[in-house]
């Protein structure tokens, strides 16, 4: 029975005083840092694969190769077997008429949040076509082993591996195969409109009951009016 693989907090995205935003770009980065973290700590043997190759950050040294990739098509890999991360369009969904969730109109303040959507693509690349099925079954296991941690850590509002392909002969090379796999990633993103309206200002009235002729405008006792 293999052991389960080890999840690792990717602590190289954590700067202390600083906060990572949530863009296409540094989404991208985050799920080749997971998947670095992933292989770094789980040797393939040990947790039930055959294959030796293993990686590590030096890629002189690595047997795997990993890379962020948008044209990978026409690169061939340097190494085998190997990774590219690259990512579909980033789909934009409004969750509120004109995106606002909250205004203050005291302020001038008017907060919007939008749902941004893309899918991620992790392509595996090796030879024969039974290793690169092992390759990818073993790179899987960083996404759908830890999707909620995951989810979770980095506030992702969806984080998913929802496909992974068939086989398929790799454009470059008649013996080579690659197999995808697609990860659904949704995000917020919100922001803050100040606006340079005019500011409502609040107006204090004074009640007067005939009575005792006093009023009492908060908790500050006032004399009534006089020679009215």
């Amino acid at each position: 029975m293999p052991n389960e693989p080890v999840y690792q907090n990717p602590n190289s995205l954590e700067t202390p005083g600083s906060q990572l935003t949530l863009t296409a770009w540094n989404v991208q980065s985050i799920v080749y840092e997971l998947l670095a973290n992933y292989m770094l700590v789980n040797d393939p043997q040990k947790i039930g694969f055959s294959f030796t190759q293993k990686y590590a950050v030096d890629k002189t040294k690595s047997g795997i190769h990993l890379d962020i990739g948008y044209n990978w098509k026409t690169t061939e890999a340097a190494k085998l077997p190997a990774c590219y991360i690259t990512r579909g369009d980033l789909r934009l969904q409004k969750l509120t008429l004109g995106e606002m969730i909250d205004m203050d109109t005291k302020t001038s303040e008017t907060t919007r949040l939008s749902l941004n959507r893309m899918e991620i693509q992790v392509t595996c690349i090796a030879e024969p076509v039974g290793f690169t099925e092992q390759f990818a079954e073993y790179v899987k296991q960083a996404f759908m082993s830890f999707n909620q941690e995951i989810k979770a850590q980095f506030g992702f509002r969806r984080f998913q591996l929802v496909g992974m392909s068939k086989p398929a002969i790799y454009l470059e090379s008649k013996t080579k195969s690659i197999v995808v796999l697609t990860i659904d990633i949704a995000f917020d993103e919100g922001w803050t409109v100040r606006g340079n309206d005019l500011k409502l200002k609040t107006v204090s009235r004074a009640i007067y009951d005939g009575v005792t002729e006093q009023a009492c405008v908060g908790c500050v006792q006032v004399e009534p009016l006089l020679n009215q």
